[in-house]
């Protein structure tokens, strides 16, 4: 559930927020057997879009992607600064995909971080620019995806 709810939080369409489509949910199914059907219906109908390519990956898949990081901390001038990023995912099929937290981490315990979405191919990209020198790059910090992380 921790993995939807990082895709809930990350969609671009209003609608109720996660805890509230599952109490919802609960209140309309106490007591009850709830098919994973009917679960994958109900949280389309909330979330305002087809989810079906998530409960495919996460409960009828059984993928476990491995994310290699690799990036570089560049002195844009100015004070300006940027991280380039590579990552790679492994061992997952071609059209699997995520949103990743990437947490950027600077000097005074500070923290940036932004979803990148990750699939089979290697992504490269631009983070930045910012105004303190990051210290470290982490890939799925605080492990709200289920996922393997190899630096």
């Amino acid at each position: 559930l921790n993995m939807l709810e990082t895709l809930w939080q990350l969609k671009d369409t209003p609608g109720p927020d996660f805890e509230a489509f599952l109490g919802e949910f609960y209140r309309r199914h106490r007591g009850g057997r709830v098919t994973t059907e009917q679960f994958i219906a109900a949280a389309e109908a909330a979330y305002g879009d087809s989810l079906q390519w998530f409960f495919d990956q996460w409960v009828y898949g059984t993928d476990l992607p491995l994310y290699r990081l690799s990036g570089d901390i560049r002195n844009g001038g100015e004070g300006r600064f940027t991280v380039q990023l590579k990552i790679e995912g492994e061992g997952i099929s071609p059209d699997f995909r995520m949103p990743v937290p990437v947490t950027v981490e600077f000097g005074d315990g500070s923290e940036k971080t932004e979803y990148l979405w990750i699939g089979s191919q290697p992504l490269e990209t631009e983070l930045g620019p910012y105004d303190t020198k990051p210290q470290k790059i982490r890939l799925n910090k605080y492990e709200k995806i289920l996922c393997e992380v190899k630096d």
